[in-house]
């Protein structure tokens, strides 16, 4: 469902379950869903409410403004990883075990984190991750020389 206006959207389950999901800030979230709710309840569900509203995952977008040498960064974290060059989506997928989410990086600079209910870790990430990166930068100069 999307409602007019809103720049969310929600899944909505027979269990009476809503997922809500394109919220910038936990305070649009929940007015977001206050508002599914209500319109659901004009539909012949009287008896629908809001109730148990939790956040269960956080997305963080970054861009990093430079490309990325992802099988570089492949080879310096060397963890646990998914990549294979070959796939024309060009993404590292990167399970950070600590602190504990999962980071997806494109070689156009732009980074997903996806974590739990803390979204501290994000940040918490990103500062561990940047160093990295920066060691990763594709640099124009590195591209004339092959």
């Amino acid at each position: 469902m999307v409602i007019k206006g809103e720049k969310t959207m929600a899944l909505i389950f027979k269990t009476g379950k809503i997922v809500c999901s394109g919220s910038k800030t936990e305070e649009s979230s929940k007015n977001a869903i206050k508002k599914y709710a209500k319109t659901i309840k004009q539909f012949r569900y009287k008896e629908a409410k809001f109730k148990d509203y939790e956040i269960t995952n956080f997305i963080g977008v970054y861009d990093f403004e430079s490309k990325i040498n992802l099988t570089k960064l492949k080879n310096i974290i060397n963890d646990t990883y998914h990549y294979d060059p070959e796939l024309l989506s060009g993404k590292l997928i990167y399970y950070m075990n600590e602190p504990k989410l999962i980071l997806l990086f494109f070689s156009n600079g732009k980074i997903i984190f996806i974590c739990d209910k803390e979204k501290e870790k994000i940040k918490e990430a990103l500062k561990i991750m940047y160093p990295l990166l920066v060691e990763c930068k594709n640099n124009l100069e590195e591209f004339n020389n092959i």
